[in-house]
């Protein structure tokens, strides 16, 4: 089954296409989001690809976590902001809007 996100969709988001795909901060960024997407939805039935809004929440996700590695001191408490950055980022709204998870999720029996 195909990932969430990639790298080149991360880069579109960011607006670096020039990146260099081997960068181990974006790789670990994609790599967190696609996992933290599949913890919360399960992988489309059937083969079937993920939806356009899927794609956009885990490259939005993956582009935050890669802004927030790249900034000096974003984690540093002597700025007033919490030091779990990536939670932050994770249960930012229009990511859950997009993604269908936390208090978007659809309801679930059972």
């Amino acid at each position: 089954m195909a990932d969430p996100t990639t790298a080149d969709a991360v880069k579109l988001e960011l607006g670096l296409a020039n990146l260099p795909g081997n960068d181990s901060r974006l790789a670990g960024a994609v790599k967190a989001a696609n996992a933290y997407v599949r913890r919360y939805r399960e992988d489309p039935e059937g083969g079937a690809e993920w939806d356009d809004a899927a794609r956009l929440g885990a490259a939005r996700l993956a582009a935050g976590l890669y802004r927030n590695a790249n900034a000096p001191g974003i984690s540093d408490n002597s700025l007033g902001m919490s030091s779990d950055q990536a939670y932050r980022r994770a249960t930012d709204v229009l990511i859950e809007q997009l993604l269908r998870i936390g208090r978007h999720a659809p309801p679930s029996v059972g």
